[in-house]
């Protein structure tokens, strides 16, 4: 059983902010990048941007799309602004999100 990467587009970020997609032994773990910069906020209200994002609109349409990936997917995720350690799961929690670091 081999180890797949798939390119996931993720802009807004950035002009072509991407994340990956690894999945390996019937896991999977989605590697996002700047998704989410402030956690104890987005996951929760997901719509909420940062004044980072190069493209407010493109950035929540993507962190939305990610975050129902993520938690309809069950997969990891791993980021850079995600709580310690990094990496942890989405889960739907009504209309939102939330963030369960391993």
């Amino acid at each position: 059983m081999g180890t797949d990467v798939d390119i996931v587009e993720a802009h807004g970020h950035e002009a072509g902010h991407s994340c990956f997609r690894v999945s390996s032994g019937g896991e999977r773990i989605l590697i996002w990048g700047d998704t989410v910069h402030v956690p104890s906020l987005q996951f929760d209200r997901p719509e909420v941007t940062w004044e980072f994002d190069a493209d407010q609109d493109q950035a929540r349409e993507s962190r939305l799309r990610l975050l129902a990936l993520a938690a309809d997917d069950h997969c990891f995720v791993a980021g850079a602004h995600l709580d310690s350690p990094g990496v942890g799961r989405v889960v739907r929690s009504g209309a939102s999100f939330r963030f369960e670091p391993l």
